[in-house]
């Protein structure tokens, strides 16, 4: 029998003879190049080679698909051509599926295109690499009265990728308290935490205090206060009267928000 090889549509050349029950044939090959090896075997009449050769004896070289991932996804690969086993001119479908929390960013090798999916025509082993980037989101503080919001991450992240948990702490200004957090943080704690998962939109609320010294260092002010309530500012409780509760008595404790006129007191 002869065993002859072509480089893709090229010429056939004999590369070997075997003998009968023959059952295997080991070849050492440099490089393929891009174009698929073809072996073909054909039976020797006496003294001359046969012309006929059986097509359905052709063996062709398949190729390797390699996909390198970084980052954290996968690849699904779907054969378009009626190909088996990624033979030489299989069209292959490369889908790049993230994993949550990260983004489909490119093709860094193999593959041109922008897009998570592509297609490629396998004519040699190719080795493709998909990069994937984890996703980052905002973090929107609102902050209604005075007041700040300190931000402290809590796992090792930066630029509050996927997964980081940040630890929010409501800091209230002069003459206001907390009072809540609203949106994708609820509770009347002052401290808090949160995973970034996506976008997260906080608002935070401070109250201004039902007693409080003016800035002049000197007034009580209570304008949110109700009549009879009371609170104790520098070890001095004070109590929010109409005009006819106050008493030289009291006056000095009497806080006298809401109360226009004055005269006679």
């Amino acid at each position: 029998y002869l065993l002859e090889r072509r480089i893709g549509s090229g010429t056939w050349q004999t590369v070997a003879t075997l003998e009968p029950n023959t059952t295997s044939y080991q070849e050492s090959l440099s490089s393929r190049g891009t174009s698929p090896y073809t072996y073909r075997i054909a039976a020797l009449g006496e003294g001359s080679r046969q012309s006929s050769f059986a097509e359905s004896n052709l063996i062709t070289f398949n190729y390797l698909v390699d996909v390198t991932v970084i980052g954290q996804g996968s690849v699904n690969e779907r054969v378009i051509s009626a190909k088996s086993d990624y033979a030489y001119g299989s069209v292959v479908e490369l889908s790049a599926v993230p994993a949550t929390g990260w983004a489909f960013a490119r093709w860094d090798q193999g593959l041109e295109s922008d897009q998570p999916i592509g297609t490629l025509t396998v004519t040699e082993d190719v080795a493709v690499t998909v990069v994937f980037e984890k996703q980052s989101y905002p973090l929107t503080i609102t902050v209604e009265g005075e007041g700040v919001v300190q931000e402290r991450v809590i796992q090792a992240k930066t630029d509050y990728e996927y997964g980081t948990v940040v630890e929010l702490e409501a800091i209230a200004g002069t003459n206001y308290e907390f009072d809540r957090w609203l949106g994708d943080v609820t509770g009347t704690e002052s401290t808090t935490r949160l995973t970034i998962d996506e976008a997260k939109d906080v608002t935070v609320v401070f109250e201004q205090l039902p007693f409080y010294r003016d800035a002049n260092g000197v007034t009580i002010k209570c304008e949110n206060a109700q009549v009879g309530e009371s609170a104790i500012i520098d070890g001095v409780e004070y109590t929010k009267r109409t005009r006819d509760q106050i008493t030289p008595a009291n006056a000095a404790s009497t806080c006298t928000s809401g109360i226009t006129n004055m005269s006679g007191l």
